[in-house]
């Protein structure tokens, strides 16, 4: 993507971004000091709080059933004594079978390349697991969701530092199961899909699963997307965009019974369908005669351009937070969110929205640089 703002400026926003997040997880773990230390007695009521490494001498959070029984399957001792692909049917990621019997035509790179790329790629993802492993010793947010009174207690910095702290610790799980079990298929010459993508730097719904979970964006694309889209075209005379719509709304359908049929999945799948469609509906309006006189008239450059979409999409990417909340902690701590997100003091406001101004700003500077593993084209 070819910037269009000036390197001062996207510097600018860079670093306002970074340390918003920095600021939000420090004013976190400062807030849940004061919290839990202020009546010690509550940070032993709380269950998911166990004995950390002993050379720390901390708690560690181990609210996260996933990822504590994930990481004992990256271990390169536990991972050889499976078969080469039974990582990718426990964690993922999901690839197509056409990308599968590719591995039997194509040809191999040589067998000393691949294993140094392996034993690359595992260097990293061990010492992945130690950080996250290191971090839950220090921030315990999933802990303190066990009791919602600890949780309302923080201030909104510390909150919105708490869902960062969610997003990030979902991003990374995924991106070491993912890639584990990657590192071990491009082995046997099969090219797994790019790990996800960071969360701190996607601004919008689309982005967010196309990028994240890139095996399962493929699978539904193929099997439900496109079915969907060609079978309505096929009998209905509708607009275009009546039809991508209509066929959005089935994939979510899926989605919301394939991760379970309960009422926060309910209310995620929800507010991501709606955030697709006010997308949709952004970029129909945006090819209307009214939008390109406004654009030519009012914002001139293309870098007013750039700026006035951040400013359209910052409202989104808080609905888009919002709604991954409701994923990563449930119903109580989604709608601790939105209560926040609805009545917060003029002060709080400033900062949550120049924050996510600013990443809206690093997520289209960053747009065409891939994940790891995602150099391909998705």
């Amino acid at each position: 993507m070819k910037l269009k703002l000036s390197a001062t400026e996207l510097y600018i926003y860079f670093s306002l971004w970074i340390f918003a997040n920095v600021y939000s997880i420090y004013k976190l773990v400062q807030a849940q000091r004061d919290v839990l230390e202020s009546e010690e007695e509550l940070l032993f009521s709380l269950n998911d709080l166990q004995r950390g490494w002993k050379f720390i001498g901390r708690l560690q959070d181990v609210s996260d059933i996933e990822w504590s029984s994930w990481k004992y399957f990256f271990q390169i001792s536990c991972m050889l004594s499976y078969t080469l692909y039974l990582p990718l049917l426990y964690t993922g990621p999901v690839v197509l079978y056409e990308e599968f019997e590719k591995s039997f035509k194509t040809k191999r790179e040589n067998l000393i390349t691949r294993l140094k790329k392996f034993a690359i790629d595992m260097t990293f993802f061990q010492l992945y697991i130690f950080i996250l492993d290191f971090v839950f010793h220090y921030i315990y947010f999933f802990a303190m969701q066990n009791n919602m009174e600890l949780i309302r207690k923080l201030p909104t910095i510390a909150l919105c530092g708490g869902g960062l702290w969610m997003g990030l610790e979902f991003h990374m799980k995924y991106v070491i199961s993912y890639g584990t079990a990657a590192a071990f298929t491009r082995l046997d010459n099969i090219e797994a899909p790019p790990t996800p993508r960071c969360i701190a730097r996607i601004h919008v719904y689309s982005q967010m699963w196309r990028h994240f979970d890139v095996g399962l964006y493929r699978f539904l694309v193929k099997y439900i997307y496109k079915p969907g889209y060609s079978i309505l075209s096929q009998y209905y005379k509708l607009q275009k965009i009546t039809y991508k719509l209509l066929a959005s709304l089935a994939t979510f359908l899926f989605i919301f019974v394939w991760h379970g049929t309960v009422l926060h999945i309910l209310i995620w799948s929800i507010l991501n369908y709606s955030g697709i469609t006010l997308e949709h509906m952004g970029k129909v309006f945006s090819k209307h005669d009214m939008y390109t006189k406004f654009r030519v008239n009012i914002l001139r450059t293309e870098a007013m351009e750039t700026r006035f979409i951040a400013f359209l999409c910052s409202p989104l990417l808080a609905l888009s937070a919002i709604s991954n909340f409701y994923l990563f902690g449930g119903s109580e701590v989604g709608n601790l969110f939105f209560e926040s997100f609805t009545q917060p003091s003029l002060l709080n406001s400033i900062i949550l929205i120049g924050s996510l101004y600013c990443c809206c700003h690093v997520s289209m500077a960053l747009e065409e640089v891939p994940s790891r593993g995602g150099y391909k084209k998705i």
